[in-house]
C-alpha cells in the first residue's frame, strides 16, 4: 500500500502551537480582560458615589420655578422649597446670586439653611456651616445652575447654588 499524503511531520503534530505563543497569547487575553475590567469597575465605582448635589439641586430647581420665575422680593426660599426636596441625613444650603448691575460683583439675592431632617436650620448654626463651606471640608459637595428671577423692577438671570454637607 502506498501512502497518498506524506508529511515531513508526525501526524500527531497537526494543529499544535508552540508552547511559548501559546503562553503569550494566553497571557495577552487574560490582560486584556483585567484592563477591561479594571477600566469599568473604576466607572461603576465614581457612578456609585452617593452624589446628592445634583438630584437635590433639579428638584430645588423645579420646586422654585413651579409658578414662574423665582421672585425676590413675595418668595420666601425656605417655605417655597419642599422638605421631600432635599436628601435625608444632610446638611443643606440653597443660594440664589446675580452679578450687581452696578458694582459688577456677585451678590446673595437669597438663602435657606436646612438640617438633616429638611427643617430650617437655626440661624445660629449659620455661621459654622458657612465655616465649613468656607473651609472646603471633605465631602462637601456644590451644584449650580442658572435660574430666572425677578424682584420689583425687573426680571434677570442668576446663578442657584445647592451645597450639600455630610
Amino acid at each position: 500500500m502506498k501512502r497518498l499524503h506524506s508529511s515531513p511531520h508526525n501526524s500527531q503534530d497537526r494543529g499544535q502551537n508552540e508552547p511559548l505563543a501559546a503562553l503569550l497569547a494566553v497571557g495577552l487575553f487574560i490582560s486584556g480582560v483585567l484592563l477591561f475590567v479594571g477600566y469599568h469597575q473604576e466607572l461603576l465605582l465614581t457612578q456609585s458615589d452617593s452624589a446628592v448635589e445634583e438630584p437635590t439641586l433639579d428638584r430645588v430647581y423645579a420646586d422654585l420655578t413651579a409658578d414662574g420665575p423665582y421672585t425676590v422680593t413675595d418668595d420666601d426660599l425656605e417655605s417655597t422649597i419642599e422638605a421631600e426636596s432635599l436628601p435625608n441625613g444632610y446638611l443643606v444650603v440653597v443660594t440664589i446670586e446675580s452679578l450687581s448691575a452696578e458694582s459688577g460683583q456677585w451678590e446673595t439675592l437669597d438663602s435657606a439653611y436646612y438640617s438633616t431632617d429638611g427643617d430650617a436650620l437655626p440661624a445660629d448654626e449659620h455661621a459654622q456651616l458657612d465655616q465649613a463651606i468656607e473651609n472646603d471640608e471633605p465631602g462637601i459637595t456644590t451644584a449650580d445652575r442658572p435660574i430666572i428671577v425677578e424682584d420689583e423692577t425687573d426680571r434677570r438671570g442668576a446663578r442657584l447654588h445647592v451645597t450639600v454637607v455630610p
